[in-house]
């Protein structure tokens, strides 16, 4: 990742840092950050956020950082030398709020007929060859002016992955915010704007792909929650349809006794699942049988005593 950051081709006028959040990583981070600062081209920082929580990190990375400007990219991506410019260039009218570009599997050729193709749709984001507006951004590839952040008190810490819990969606609540706010801000896609993640055949098996996706259904019932109840119904409505379909197709394949597609079918049943369950009792019963839920649900009591002294858990 620091290589890719520091191979960008950005002109002498972009006055630019780098700000390296280490979220309590059991490597030598701070070491690897201390040796790569002597060829960095611009100043390299380190930070240590003691708070578990991708959350968490982005928010101290954004409160760290000085631009009015704040670019994200996980620790596992590569950049393309132009994501930088591109992104930069995407804020060309005041009203854009924020702007990401593509996200592309990166894959080693040994790997490609090893990995399952649903992976490939969860490390992919792409809108097409047209800057366009859009409703959300890819969390590994994104960006936002910081008077945003600011105004929104950056990513919700109720969401967020942490450790091994893989509840996800604080940039999509950012997204969501930006939208809901009065003032028609905009959120703008850059083509040229590209960041690839690595992917290791490896480190990605069919039982982790299912809990991806359970997980990802309870963030979305946490993500609908906070919306107004005329987009909520249209939210409800939209996954009645793609439930629907989901049916009609597995349908399909058993009558045609098709092999292929099955952990995919399983994957998006489970995201179902996991919808339906924190609609119908919140994180509690969803996350019930989870390993990580007693971590999560600590967490979620320490907020809410932050942000709620007077009220308890929040509703």
């Amino acid at each position: 990742m620091l290589d890719g950051l520091f191979s960008q081709s950005v002109g002498p006028a972009l006055r630019w840092e780098i700000v390296v959040v280490d979220n309590g990583s059991p490597d030598d981070t701070a070491r690897v950050v201390r040796e790569a600062a002597r060829r960095a081209p611009v100043e390299l920082r380190w930070v240590l956020e003691a708070e578990p929580g991708l959350s968490a990190a982005r928010n101290r990375g954004w409160r760290e950082a000085r631009g009015e400007i704040i670019a994200f990219i996980d620790d596992d991506c590569l950049p393309d030398p132009a994501w930088l410019r591109s992104l930069i260039d995407g804020y060309d009218a005041p009203d854009v709020a924020g702007v990401g570009g593509r996200l592309l599997p990166g894959i080693e050729p040994a790997d490609r007929e090893a990995i399952e193709p649903a992976w490939l749709a969860i490390y992919t984001f792409d809108c097409g060859e047209l800057a366009r507006d859009v409703r959300i951004l890819s969390g590994a590839n994104m960006s936002f002016r910081r008077a945003v952040l600011q105004r929104l008190a950056g990513f919700d810490e109720q969401l967020g992955r942490i450790g091994r819990c893989l509840l996800g969606g604080d940039e999509t609540d950012v997204c969501r915010a930006i939208l809901r706010e009065p003032g028609a801000q905009r959120i703008r896609y850059h083509p040229d704007a590209v960041a690839r993640h690595k992917l290791s055949a490896a480190a990605l098996s069919d039982a982790l792909l299912t809990k991806r996706h359970y997980c990802g259904g309870v963030a979305n019932a946490i993500l609908d929650r906070k919306e107004r109840p005329g987009r909520r119904i249209g939210s409800l409505l939209g996954r009645a349809a793609r439930i629907a379909v989901w049916v009609a197709r597995a349908a399909r394949r058993r009558v045609l006794r098709r092999a292929t597609g099955r952990l995919r079918e399983i994957a998006r049943w489970q995201e179902f699942v996991g919808y339906a369950k924190e609609r119908a009792g919140g994180i509690g019963l969803a996350c019930r049988d989870c390993p990580m839920r007693p971590a999560r649900e600590r967490r979620l009591e320490v907020l809410a005593a932050q942000r709620h002294p007077a009220e308890g858990r929040p509703r």
